[in-house]
């Protein structure tokens, strides 16, 4: 702003500069008017300090924000214009859905169908499990075979198992490593064929190598002495191995099995724990809830699995009063909820497994095996 702005701003700075142009020899006014003149462009510089300061502000922010920000604004602006324009497309679209759901809630089942198509997903092949196995396959002609005592069930077999048709097929299941420890065998070496290394089991095996059996040898002993194999799903559907992801699972008749082996069947184990026990417990409520079955005695797992549903065919049978149904308990088979063998298990370390395995389930069963040739001899 220049000297002549001002003064015409302010009359008593023109009054003032237009003396001192005068030559007036008024010393005092002449003072006045310099005072004014610095006052007003004082004023000035000030005012455009503070005008540069306000647009500087609103342009930037009070901590000076960089232009990049600015530009991110700016960005936000036109996404914000662009979901304008899509609105309308996506006002149709919800209005269509709409109107889709409300025809299906009014549609026949045929109909629903064609406007609600389901995407096809393709299912894994069914898998077939294998046929029971006792001691009926290696007794020799003409002689009795031996009594059945304990049906050990697996839940499906694994893929491993599946190619190399053995129960309980991969080289980590613990299965054949514990049934050797308590029958007096070694299942393999106990080295991994990819690595090299040791299993972490190896170290706890009771056998030398020298004591390895094949497969077929290995199913022998443990049905000689009165231990039969089985499964509990007989065909499935399945992406991998695990137990949980079976599918449109049909059911071995592990009941007319254990009917026919009445006489001497005395406890059927879950090899695969608890995962094996909701399967059971799936496809076998009625048999439970019979009175033919109980959890073995003071032991959480099989108790949690199997308690409830027989304790519910008790209360049914009070009300019925049915009577031909046996109460004794040494005529009911036992089931155990064992600590998986499964490789998948591992919150139980292999000498757990084994203690468990052994102390409920080989030495009662070698015990029933004593029995049982007693009886006959």
């Amino acid at each position: 702003m220049t000297i002549k702005s001002h003064e015409t701003a302010c009359p008593v700075l023109s009054s003032a500069c237009d003396k001192l142009r005068r030559g007036t020899r008024n010393r005092k006014a002449t003072v006045v008017a310099a005072t004014f003149m610095t006052a007003a462009i004082s004023i000035s510089f000030i005012s455009r300090a503070v005008a540069f300061a306000t647009t500087n502000e609103y342009l930037f922010g009070s901590t000076g924000r960089s232009r990049r920000n600015l530009m991110s604004d700016s960005k936000k602006c036109a996404v914000s214009e662009e979901k304008d324009k899509d609105f309308p497309k996506k006002l149709h679209n919800n209005q269509s859905r709409n109107n889709n759901a409300i025809a299906t809630k009014h549609a026949t089942p045929s109909a629903k169908k064609k406007l609600n198509p389901k995407k096809t997903q393709s299912l894994p092949q069914t898998t077939e499990s294998f046929d029971p196995i006792w001691f009926k396959h290696y007794t020799p002609t003409g002689q009795n075979p031996v009594p059945v005592h304990t049906l050990l069930l697996g839940t499906h077999p694994s893929i491993t198992s599946l190619d190399r048709q053995q129960y309980f097929g991969h080289d980590q299941n613990a299965f054949w490593w514990i049934a050797g420890d308590c029958l007096g065998f070694r299942r393999g070496s106990a080295v991994s064929t990819s690595t090299g290394k040791a299993y972490k089991l190896a170290q706890h095996l009771r056998y030398p190598p020298d004591q390895i059996l094949a497969y077929d040898q290995q199913v022998e002993i443990l049905t000689q002495y009165g231990f039969a194999l089985w499964d509990i799903v007989g065909s499935c559907q399945r992406s991998g191995s695990l137990d949980q992801d079976i599918r449109n699972e049909q059911p071995n008749d592990v009941r007319q099995f254990c009917q026919q082996h009445n006489a001497s069947l005395k406890r059927i184990v879950m090899c695969n724990g608890g995962t094996g026990s909701k399967m059971f417990l799936k496809h076998f409520r009625d048999w439970l809830e019979s009175g033919e079955l109980k959890p073995l005695e003071k032991h959480e797992a099989s108790q949690k699995s199997f308690g409830p549903a027989i304790l519910r065919g008790e209360r049914k049978r009070k009300k019925e009063e049915e009577k031909s149904i046996p109460t004794a308990s040494q005529n009911k088979i036992v089931l155990i909820s064992a600590l998986s063998v499964s490789p998948a298990a591992a919150k139980f370390s292999y000498i757990e497994k084994r203690k468990f395995w052994e102390d409920n389930i080989y030495k009662s069963g070698l015990e029933d095996y004593r029995s049982d040739l007693e009886a006959v001899g």
